[in-house]
């Protein structure tokens, strides 16, 4: 099951008319009251639209997990679009692409095997030649086998940088991820578009964000500026995960060679 997390962007839903349609009639929207008449009225076939009176992201992320009624879900950004692999190159997937239904159906599967995983980014995605690859960053698309995050994972613990703290719970409770690679995904209006999360993101909330997931991770997150000149230096700092480190904590905590759901080779 797919869940789109939506906010003040009630006609600007970029995701939401990039899926296929046998995934759109699988998607949960959880966005404000006054959202959801507009988004039903141009997406129809949509799964469920869920209107929780809450806020910011990580407070939705953490009652999606908590009242899903699904073993397996992705969380999807609203503003994203998709692309697939052919040859060495990737191109932009129309939703009736096959490549891209084999997409959402791999990752599906994949959630019977490993714990979490998601979608390599567009940018660089290239280079990526398996179909997977794993224990690395995951944003934008993310998959959760729901039980081992609520038995794993403290929910909602800082408010920005969410989809971070829980890669690196699970990884730390010896919990491989997965990237899917045959395709990938991106946000085409880039870091703090209008809506979402910007509409309560500030240097002061992202510094504040950064040092506790700092804090919550000891040797594994550093704190870094960003380069000279970037568009996103108005923030301050972001924030850089030792992915690797982080699993092998958790594969030597939890007394395994595989960070499978079951502990054996996949």
């Amino acid at each position: 099951m797919l869940y789109l997390t939506t906010r003040g962007r009630p006609d600007d839903q970029l995701t939401l008319s990039c899926l296929p349609l046998k995934w759109l009639q699988r998607t949960t929207v959880v966005c404000p009251p006054k959202d959801a008449p507009r988004i039903d009225e141009q997406f129809p076939d949509l799964y469920h639209i869920q209107t929780p009176n809450l806020q910011n992201l990580p407070t939705k992320r953490a009652w999606i997990f908590q009242t899903a009624p699904f073993t397996k879900i992705m969380m999807l950004d609203d503003d994203l679009r998709f692309h697939v692999r052919r040859g060495p190159k990737l191109f932009r997937a129309a939703p009736d692409d096959p490549a891209l239904d084999r997409m959402f159906t791999r990752i599906e599967d994949m959630l019977g095997v490993y714990a979490h995983g998601g979608i390599t980014d567009r940018f660089m995605g290239h280079v990526h030649k398996t179909e997977f690859r794993y224990n690395a960053r995951c944003l934008h698309a993310l998959a959760y086998h729901v039980p081992t995050v609520l038995k794993h994972c403290e929910l909602n613990r800082i408010e920005l940088s969410s989809d971070y703290d829980y890669t690196l719970q699970l990884l730390r409770a010896g919990y491989e991820n997965f990237v899917y690679c045959r395709g990938a995904q991106e946000d085409p209006k880039g870091f703090n578009a209008p809506g979402g999360v910007s509409l309560y993101r500030t240097p002061a909330k992202v510094l504040k964000s950064s040092k506790l997931l700092e804090k919550l991770h000891p040797g594994i997150v550093r704190l870094a500026p960003y380069k000279e000149g970037s568009k996103y230096g108005e923030f301050g700092v972001r924030t850089v995960a030792n992915w690797k480190k982080a699993i092998k904590e958790g594969l030597d905590k939890r007394g395994v060679h595989y960070g499978t759901l079951n502990g054996q080779r996949p």
